[in-house]
């Protein structure tokens, strides 16, 4: 009878513990709105070249991902310089372009972001890899050559995007 009153007294330390850390610690006035209003919401910044402008100098960021069992319900998003452009799903694809010269690239994590540089004419390939997180796994961007991604792409029959963020940057 003592084993199961140690059990349930356990049980309960450790049920009060986890209903604790769900607590919120901010407080009513520093709560900001789920959706950014119209004089919030950021505008898509200028490295980004938009889908009218498709000039021979531009650059195409082409960032795919392998079909998988592992992560399959996950999607990870790419941002460059600060803006997110879309969020790929298992076995997809998107192809941005962007203006030539220094760029900051990512998936999910901005910690993890690449500084990539864009050659004008030219098509640059990411892989996006899935890394196990605590809670719920995420994206990081891999930067592969030409020859690499143009092998792997063309290996598996993926599927464009249809989560596009930014509509007037992604090629199709």
């Amino acid at each position: 009878m003592r084993i199961a009153n140690l059990v349930a007294a356990c049980f309960g330390v450790v049920l009060a513990v986890g209903l604790v850390g769900c607590g919120s610690t901010t407080s009513p006035e520093t709560v900001r709105p789920a959706t950014p209003t119209a004089a919030e919401a950021p505008a898509p910044s200028a490295p980004v070249v938009s889908a009218t402008e498709v000039e021979p100098d531009a650059s195409i960021m082409t960032v795919y991902r392998k079909k998988r069992v592992v992560g399959m319900a996950l999607h990870a998003s790419v941002h460059v310089d600060g803006t997110e452009i879309a969020e790929l799903g298992n076995g997809t694809f998107v192809k941005v372009k962007v203006t030539p010269g220094q760029h900051r690239v990512w998936a999910d994590e901005e910690d993890d972001a690449l500084a990539a540089s864009f050659e004008a004419g030219k098509t640059h390939y990411f892989r996006m890899e899935l890394v196990p997180g605590l809670w719920k796994g995420n994206g990081r961007m891999v930067a592969v050559d030409e020859a690499t991604g143009k092998q792997e792409l063309a290996a598996w029959s993926p599927k464009p995007t249809t989560d596009v963020k930014v509509p007037a940057a992604v090629v199709h």
